[in-house]
């Protein structure tokens, strides 16, 4: 059960300090202020001081008097998180190696896997050695295969790191007897950190399986890649408009009629009115934004346990959903428990986004499509989408009135303030929206240039709303508590709130502003979570040992954000900020203390708690520098803090 804050925080962290025997946590050397905790005003003093620089207000006796995190380098991170060709070698080369790798006992054909068989006989380009792989196969993991457990077997074979446990779960199944009793859970609040980071925590298993949908369709995709698709709404819109198309997206074959026009009955689609539309509603609904990378699937389902109530795909480039690009498909994905899903799109030009936006509205399962106008990564911008778009309200223009009429669910876009810092143009247009043929807009406080820095202009969103008329104004930015929540849509011109780095933090964000309430989880509740994000990682992307350094490489960059949590029973003042940053501080535990650290090493190491040893050469550097800033100890702390 998750604990309010009352006055338990408090009583827990009295004991800890008072008795060195009720926590083993206590065997670290104490904090210098605890020793000194008769003294009110200089804990007061440096709480006031800490908060009036820009850091989370934590409680003197939990501050870390000397530095222990990591200052992280820059430049090397932007280098190797930039997915550029990090080791210098030739194409060619590389593609040696991972032929080579294919042949390699480390890894083993999927059909041998599975059944024994392959068709490909001794021309695969895999490797058949059975025992030969389950020499190099590392150890299995704790606890039991998902996949045997729902359905009697499992798609990955003897590749699944529960391979172990198949026969004895697969003979369970049917029976009337129960399962064999397991170990209970040694109590983690009690453990020191060696005792903790030795641990091998079981992944629990889902209740049910519950199928994906929106799976990209393999006659689909060869005909993306042959240019044999037809878009007869898009071009029709397109024309109209008077927009020029690309010559890219020319179909070929136009002298041979497409089984896939007459299967998909593009005809009769495209003789839809705007009438049929799909109409939804996002006003009072909690939004969780479309993140990149981090909002995958298996953690959009995390926050709908939590409370959100819209869910979003990561943003997708429409030129690569032309192209029939598996791994950009694959971001469209939507879970059953998303019962109000949308998709997020990208392009700088209206004849790709309509052309994109008309396919997900036929092929796929969504409730909307939101084009993203607002997104300030140079990668996007140079290529005249995401934030670019600002300086060309023209083209914001074309992409909604091509896109609006060639789906059948609603249109919505994002966007901010402006693309340059001190020009704000949002306002000057957003009277005209509606009429494009959008039906909300999602509007980020900040400009391009600022991207995340400073603080999230709400006055302007607050103003923009009033502009917009009957137009739903989502606004978006700096939103951590449920105090902030309140106090912006509180004037009623805002139709909700949608939530990014703060559900990254705290995924429990929909929950305490529905309940209206601050929310002290535990160590134990936060490790906990974890573990399901892993049972729902594997649900996705395998339980094979692919499968499982994807889901440790997800959660990595998750536990980016997720560290910058502050519990509540730790604060001085209410509320914590997204904008103030934590102070190096111990936890009521040493789990607690661990969860909080800033070190990538000690992240890692979380992940072998869960997901086992990791491979040979395993390095690990964020893709998101949300933890770029330095982790200041008390002696440490000067006049430099910023806001964000």
């Amino acid at each position: 059960q998750l604990n309010d804050l009352g006055g338990w925080g408090n009583e827990h962290c009295a004991r800890m300090v008072a008795s060195s025997d009720a926590m083993v946590a206590e065997k670290r050397p104490a904090p210098a202020s605890v020793a000194n905790e008769g003294d009110e005003k200089k804990p007061r003093m440096e709480e006031n001081k800490l908060k009036a620089q820009g850091y989370v207000p934590i409680k003197t006796r939990f501050l870390v008097p000397t530095s222990e995190a990591p200052v992280l380098n820059v430049a090397a991170a932007k280098k190797q998180s930039s997915g550029q060709n990090r080791t210098g070698k030739s194409r060619k080369q590389l593609k040696r190696e991972r032929e080579e790798m294919m042949k390699s006992k480390g890894t083993i054909c999927n059909s041998i896997a599975r059944t024994g068989k392959c068709k490909f006989g001794d021309d695969c380009k895999f490797n058949h050695d059975v025992q030969a792989f389950l020499a190099q196969k590392p150890a299995d993991l704790p606890g039991e295969c998902l996949y045997v457990s729902h359905t009697g077997e499992c798609p990955f074979g003897v590749s699944c790191r529960f391979y172990g446990s198949h026969d004895a779960v697969a003979a369970r199944r049917g029976q009337a007897s129960p399962p064999p009793t397991v170990a209970a859970a040694p109590e983690l609040e009690k453990l020191d950190r060696d005792a903790l980071l030795a641990l091998r925590l079981p992944i629990p298993v889902p209740e049910a399986l519950n199928a994906e949908l929106n799976v990209l369709d393999k006659d689909l995709q060869a005909k993306l890649r042959r240019r044999q698709v037809a878009f007869p709404r898009s071009d029709e819109a397109l024309s109209r408009m008077g927009v020029k198309s690309s010559k890219h997206y020319a179909r070929l074959g136009e002298g041979k009629k497409s089984n896939f026009q007459v299967e998909r009955g593009d005809n009769e689609v495209a003789r839809r009115t705007p009438r049929e539309r799909k109409e939804v509603d996002f006003r009072n609904k909690l939004y969780l934004s479309p993140l990149t990378t981090v909002g995958n699937l298996p953690y959009r389902r995390i926050c709908k346990t939590f409370g959100a109530d819209i869910t979003c795909g990561e943003m997708a480039l429409a030129t690569n959903i032309l192209q029939g690009q598996a791994s950009e498909w694959a971001l469209l994905k939507r879970h059953a428990s998303e019962d109000f899903f949308g998709v997020q799109i990208a392009g700088g030009y209206a004849d790709s986004v309509t052309r994109a936006a008309e396919l997900i509205s036929r092929e796929m399962d969504v409730d909307f499509i939101d084009v993203n106008m607002g997104c300030p990564i140079d990668l996007l911008c140079n290529k005249g989408g995401g934030a670019a778009l600002m300086k060309k309200p023209n083209r914001i223009k074309a992409i909604a009135q091509c896109a609006s009429p060639v789906i059948d669910v609603p249109l919505t876009l994002k966007m901010r303030k402006g693309y340059y810092d001190g020009k704000d143009i949002c306002h000057e247009f957003v009277q005209e929206i509606s009429g494009w043929g959008a039906q909300a807009l999602t509007l980020h406080g900040r400009t391009r240039e600022q991207r995340y820095t400073k603080c999230a202009d709400w006055d302007y969103i607050e103003r923009c709303a009033k502009l917009a008329g009957d137009l739903p104004v989502i606004g978006n930015g700096d939103i951590f508590n449920f105090e902030e929540y309140n106090a912006h849509v509180a004037g009623g011109n805002v139709s909700t709130v949608m939530i990014g780095r703060a559900a990254l933090i705290k995924p429990w964000i929909f929950q305490e502003i529905k309940e209206q309430r601050h929310i002290d989880i535990s160590a134990t509740e936060r490790l906990d979570m974890l573990k399901v994000f892993c049972s729902n990682a594997m649900e996705h992307w395998g339980s094979d040992s692919k499968g499982v350094e994807t889901t440790r490489r997800y959660m990595l960059e998750w536990l980016s954000f997720l560290h910058r949590y502050v519990p509540v029973g730790l604060l001085e003042v209410l509320p914590q900020s997204l904008g103030m940053r934590p102070p190096a501080y111990y936890g009521r535990t040493d789990l607690e203390t661990l969860l909080a650290s800033s070190k990538v090493d000690d992240w890692i190491k979380i992940s072998e708690m869960l997901l086992g040893p990791t491979p040979a050469n395993f390095s690990f550097v964020p893709k998101h520098r949300s933890y770029s800033y330095k982790v200041l100890s008390v002696d440490e702390r000067g006049d430099k803090a910023e806001n964000g």
